[in-house]
């Protein structure tokens, strides 16, 4: 069972993720709406934030006791020109090109996660 969390909102609820098929239903909501951060958090206490709305997602690791490293998903390809500012808790977050992964990169980093708890091994990932 994967948690979500709305970093855009105050006092964001949680949600419960039993499936696939509701973490995708979850992330086509968020894309739909201004870039933002959402976390998700697997059974053991991992987390995975990602940053999603637009044409960039971002993702970054914390293991379950939350003192890091902080591990970010470099992307293979870059195609940002600029950082891309992803809406936590009210305040604007600029990410690094290299760091703005395409949509189909994130969803499978996000999908892995769900599945796995674990980062995605396909991709590199950035100590921050």
């Amino acid at each position: 069972m994967v948690t979500l969390e709305d970093y855009t909102l105050s006092k964001p609820p949680s949600v419960a993720l039993a499936s696939i098929g509701d973490l995708r239903a979850a992330l086509t909501s968020f894309a739909a709406k201004p870039p933002g951060v959402i976390q998700l958090t697997f059974a053991e206490g991992v987390e995975l934030l990602v940053g999603i709305g637009g044409p960039f997602m971002m993702a970054q690791f914390t293991e379950a006791d939350g003192d890091g490293p902080f591990l970010c998903a470099k992307a293979p390809v870059v195609q940002a020109t600029a950082d891309v500012e992803f809406d936590c808790g009210g305040t604007l977050s600029p990410i690094p090109p290299e760091l703005c992964l395409s949509v189909d990169d994130g969803l499978k980093i996000v999908e892995y996660f769900f599945e796995t708890g674990k980062r995605a091994p396909d991709f590199e990932w950035e100590m921050i």
